[in-house]
């Protein structure tokens, strides 16, 4: 009876002794990424129609509200960088001295993408302006959206043309339209001050 007493006895101390040791080891810690997702980083060739010899680059995403150190590269070579802050989700830096058809390293806090930058070009002899617009571009964009002030203008008004190239949209009863038209989720063209 003796043996059976305390076999039990260790048998429950060994419970206990694991449980106790099971508990003390250290848990993995979550670390949370800082930054955009991936498919939110977005290389912008920006024009305006009004003054259409004129185009800028810039770098977009949309992200948490905060503060965000970004760097671009290409072939090893630091091409910008530094800090942006904003209390919205959208994010811009203008004026970066981006090279059509050169792939870029983009880190924007801890999210890295490649980005090969080949924005669409606009056929601007092509563009009409009425209650729709329509352009030819170089290629077929793979998406367009269509702004107008601070509104979206919804997506079954516009259609993106294979052949020739390029897209058209309602626009009837929209001012002050901004298009960006997408070649690949990471570049885009913008045109501003369409009407």
């Amino acid at each position: 009876m003796l043996p059976i007493a305390v076999g039990i006895i260790f048998f429950i101390f060994l419970i206990v002794f694991l449980y106790f040791i099971g508990g003390s080891t250290p848990k993995k810690q979550i670390v949370e990424k800082i930054g955009p997702k991936p498919e939110d980083i977005v290389l912008a060739e920006l024009k305006d129609y009004q003054n259409a010899d004129s185009t800028d680059y810039g770098l977009l995403w949309n992200a948490k509200p905060g503060d965000y150190n970004y760097s671009i590269s290409t072939e090893g070579k630091e091409v910008a960088s530094g800090s942006c802050s904003s209390v919205s989700t959208m994010f811009k830096i203008r004026g970066l001295p981006l090279e059509n058809n050169k792939t870029y390293t983009v880190q924007v806090g801890d999210t890295v993408v490649d980005v090969h930058f080949l924005p669409i070009t606009f056929y601007l002899n092509t563009l009409l302006v009425g209650n729709s617009l329509e352009c030819d571009t170089n290629i077929s964009p793979t998406n367009l959206e269509i702004v107008s002030g601070a509104v979206l203008i919804p997506k079954h008004k516009c259609h993106i043309k294979m052949e020739p190239p390029g897209f058209i949209c309602d626009i009837e009863g929209y001012k002050d339209v901004v298009l960006m038209i997408y070649n690949g989720i990471h570049t885009v063209s913008i045109l501003s001050n369409i009407v």
